[in-house]
C-alpha cells in the first residue's frame, strides 16, 4: 500500500479508535473501572461515517477485522460480529486497561454527568457547564418533539459531540450524537426547518454515536449507558417487550410480568428499589406492600439485578374501565430511564389491559414531565403522605 493510502486508512481507522475509546470513558465515568471486555453496537450507517466508507454488510466486516489490527496495539484484538442490523464490537480488557490508564480524566463529561445525576437542576444551569469549558457555544432551543435544545462546542473542543437535551420535568437528561449521525437523523431545528439529508430514522439509537455498550458482568451497577452481559441481562445506552426484550441498543432491560410470573429475585428487587425511594428517600410513611401487588401488572427495567426504574397498572375496583398507575420511581437521574419507561408502560397498557383512560397521581413537581405523554391535570393540588399531589388523566387513543 502506498504511503499516502496508508496515511489515509490510518486517519480513519482513527476516527473509529476515538470514538470507541470516548464511549468507554464515558461508561467508565458512570460504573467505575473494571478490567472487562466491552461490547459496542454501530448500525452500518454510523461505521460508514466513521470510516469514510460506503461498505455494504459482508465488506464491513473485512474492513473492521483491518481496523483490528490498527487498535491492537492500543485497545487489544477488537473482534468484530453482526447481530441482526447491527455490529457487535467486543473490546478486550486491554482495551478498558488501555482508556483507563491514558487517556485522562475527561473533564467536561464528568462534570455533565456529574451535574445531572442530582434533583432539581435546570436547563441554565447545563448550559452555564457547557459555557465554563469554552466561549464558542452553540446552543439552540428546539421545538421538534425530540429534545429541548442542541449544543454543542463550535471549534470541537473539548469534543465535537452534538447533545441533546431533554427536560423531563425534575431532571434533564442528555443523548449525544457524532455530528454526522446527527445530521442523518434530520432532526427540526427551532425555526422548523429539518437538519441534515431528512432521513428520519437515524439507524440509531438512544447514544446518538450509534453504540450501544454492554459488560460480561452483570452486577447491576447502575449505568445510563446501555451495557450488557452474556447472561441475558441486557441493558443499552443512548435507547424486552413481550416479558422481556432489549431496549435502547445496549444493557438496560424493560420487563412485564404479572404478580404470579414474578421471579422471587425480581420481587425481592422491585421491593427493595421501592423501599429505597419511598420509604428511606421521600420518607413517606405507608403500607408499600399491599394486595394492590396481586392484581397489577409490573412493568420494570432491570441493569443486571438490579431494578432501577419501576411502575404497576391496575384496573381501578370503582372504575372498571380505568386503569391506574402507581408506584412510579428511578433511581439514576439523567439517562432517560423514566421516559423510556413510560413510554414502553403506555405501549403495553393499551395492547393488553382495554380502558377509556389511565390516572395517575403526580407530584408537583413531576406534571411537566407526565404533560409530555398526554396526562392533562383534573384536581386540584392536595397532600398524599405529606407531598403535594394532583390527579392526572389520560384518554386512551391520545
Amino acid at each position: 500500500m502506498q504511503t499516502t493510502e496508508m496515511q489515509t486508512t490510518r486517519l480513519r481507522f482513527s476516527k473509529l479508535e476515538t470514538n470507541l475509546i470516548d464511549m468507554i470513558k464515558e461508561e467508565q465515568i458512570k460504573l467505575g473501572y473494571r478490567s472487562e471486555t466491552i461490547r459496542l453496537y454501530y448500525p452500518l450507517l454510523s461505521l460508514n461515517r466513521l470510516l469514510e466508507t460506503d461498505c455494504d454488510e459482508r465488506t464491513m466486516l473485512t474492513a473492521l477485522d483491518t481496523f483490528s489490527d490498527f487498535t491492537r496495539e492500543r485497545l487489544g484484538k477488537v473482534t468484530a460480529s453482526r447481530e441482526g442490523r447491527r455490529f457487535c464490537l467486543a473490546v478486550p480488557p486491554q482495551g478498558a486497561d488501555y482508556v483507563h490508564a491514558h487517556m485522562g480524566d475527561a473533564e467536561f463529561i464528568r462534570d455533565l454527568i456529574e451535574l445531572l445525576s442530582g434533583h432539581g437542576v435546570t436547563m441554565e444551569e447545563v448550559l452555564a457547564l457547557f459555557s465554563r469549558y469554552s466561549d464558542k457555544v452553540y446552543a439552540e432551543k428546539t421545538d421538534n418533539g425530540e429534545f429541548d435544545y442542541l449544543v454543542y462546542f463550535e471549534d470541537g473542543k473539548p469534543d465535537d459531540y452534538r447533545y441533546c437535551l431533554t427536560d423531563e420535568g425534575g431532571h434533564i437528561i442528555y443523548h449525544r450524537y457524532t455530528a454526522e449521525d446527527y445530521e442523518d437523523f434530520g432532526f427540526e431545528n427551532g425555526n422548523g426547518n429539518r437538519n441534515g439529508n431528512g432521513n428520519e430514522n437515524g439507524d440509531g439509537n438512544e447514544n446518538g454515536d450509534g453504540n450501544e455498550n454492554e459488560d460480561e458482568n452483570g452486577d447491576g451497577k447502575e449505568n445510563g449507558n446501555e451495557n450488557g452481559n452474556e447472561n441475558g441481562n441486557v441493558i443499552e445506552n443512548g435507547n424486552v417487550i413481550g416479558n422481556e426484550k432489549p431496549q435502547w441498543g445496549g444493557s438496560r432491560v424493560f420487563t412485564v410480568k404479572a404478580f404470579d410470573e414474578l421471579t422471587t429475585g425480581e420481587l425481592y428487587e422491585i421491593l427493595k428499589s421501592r423501599t429505597e425511594v419511598f420509604l428511606l428517600e421521600q420518607r413517606t410513611i405507608c403500607q408499600d406492600i399491599d394486595d394492590v401487588d396481586y392484581r397489577s401488572l409490573h412493568f420494570f427495567i432491570r441493569e443486571g439485578r438490579r431494578v432501577t426504574a419501576y411502575l404497576r397498572a391496575f384496573y381501578r375496583e370503582e372504575e372498571k374501565d380505568c386503569v391506574s398507575i402507581g408506584r412510579v420511581l428511578t433511581l439514576t437521574h439523567g439517562h432517560g430511564e423514566g421516559r423510556q419507561l413510560m413510554e414502553e408502560s403506555l405501549r403495553v397498557i393499551e395492547e393488553r389491559m382495554p380502558c377509556k383512560k389511565i390516572l395517575l397521581h403526580a407530584q408537583k413537581y413531576a406534571v411537566g414531565f407526565y404533560e409530555k405523554f398526554g396526562f392533562r391535570v383534573t384536581s386540584d393540588e392536595f397532600l398524599e403522605e405529606g407531598i403535594i399531589h394532583v390527579v392526572m388523566e389520560r384518554e386512551m387513543g391520545e
